[in-house]
């Protein structure tokens, strides 16, 4: 599997297959709905986290989601010797950021939601900004659609989705203890 190392940041390319065929899956099924991103299931929280969600979608494009990011995190737990057990079954939120729309600096651990990795796949390239910015390294990177980046969920790797200035972003998260 090919990857490209920043740190522990390790960004695999077209690990997702077909990604377009999955936006057009999940925005064509009506029994799927997105609703206003939260944090930690709570209320939304509109000037921090400002993206759509949906955490239940086509059983098609759930396994493809299983599939490739199991790949990528296998790899990474591989080549970092992390101590993190991979379920049959993950769980994934598809997300979509549209003009203005944006996640301010985070990271995924917390004392509500221990995580270990974290793991964001692409599904689209064709929109301005929405990048993903990893404070504490300066690092940006700039999504193609099908890569997913892999790095530890800890306070060092805290990141942020940018502002999307033009079009609509799609992006899959995932996390592992």
């Amino acid at each position: 599997m090919k990857s490209v190392l920043v740190g522990a940041i390790a960004i695999y390319r077209s690990a997702i297959e077909n990604p377009q065929l999955l936006i057009d899956l999940t925005e064509n099924d009506t029994n799927t709905f997105w609703r206003k991103s939260t944090l930690y299931g709570s209320k939304p929280i509109s000037d921090f986290r400002t993206s759509s969600e949906m955490n239940q979608f086509p059983m098609e494009v759930n396994k493809i989601f299983n599939q490739s990011f199991k790949k990528a995190v296998n790899h990474y737990i591989c080549r970092f010797n992390a101590s993190v057990v991979l379920p049959n079954d993950s769980h994934f939120n598809l997300l979509k950021y549209q003009v203005g729309e944006e996640f301010k600096a985070h990271y995924d651990d917390s004392e509500f939601t221990p995580r270990r990795i974290s793991a964001v796949g692409f599904l689209n390239d064709n929109y301005q900004g929405g990048e993903l910015y990893f404070d504490s390294f300066k690092f940006v990177y700039e999504p193609v659609a099908g890569d997913i980046v892999v790095f530890p969920s800890i306070f060092a790797y805290s990141h942020a989705s940018l502002p999307v200035t033009e079009g609509t972003k799609y992006s899959v998260v995932g996390w592992w203890k």
